[in-house]
């Protein structure tokens, strides 16, 4: 017989009446695995001080964060027990300019395995396939496209 997951069964934070505070979102960050979101974080900060995020409820993820700059959603933190997905969505415009790029390998390899929707291609990372500074390109290619 097989046996159905909870869709929050991963979640780390799957209670709908509280959302998380700030207090346990550090401690969170500060764990092993999600030390390299941390470092994103922590650049996010420096570089666009402006960024404002919010937490929103999802019955299938549980609590959820959406970094946006100027109303503009940057990208999607979905924090999981001992895991994290990241996905962050480009344009076409934003996806060319990073084909002459250091990152031009990357991008492609993301692309044979991504999402399209209407609003542009989902790229989809966890602690695994999380990097960094492939992040940190594509959102700046976001950001000015």
């Amino acid at each position: 017989m097989k046996t159905t997951l909870h869709p929050l069964a991963d979640a780390a934070f799957p209670d709908e009446q509280s959302a998380p505070d700030p207090d346990e979102i550090e401690d969170l960050l500060a764990s092993a695995p999600f030390a390299g979101i941390a470092r994103f974080f922590a650049w996010l900060d420096r570089t666009y001080p402006a960024v404002a995020s919010e937490w929103k409820y999802s019955p299938h993820s549980g609590w959820y964060e959406i970094p946006h700059l100027h109303g503009r959603r940057l990208c999607y933190f979905i924090p999981k027990q001992q895991d994290f997905r990241l996905n962050v969505v480009l344009g076409d415009r934003a996806i060319l300019s990073l084909a002459r790029t250091e990152h031009a390998k990357a991008v492609t390899h993301q692309l044979k395995g991504a999402t399209r929707y209407p609003e542009g291609t989902l790229f989809s990372f966890d602690r695994h396939t999380f990097d960094c500074d492939l992040v940190i390109a594509l959102l700046a290619a976001k950001l000015h496209h």
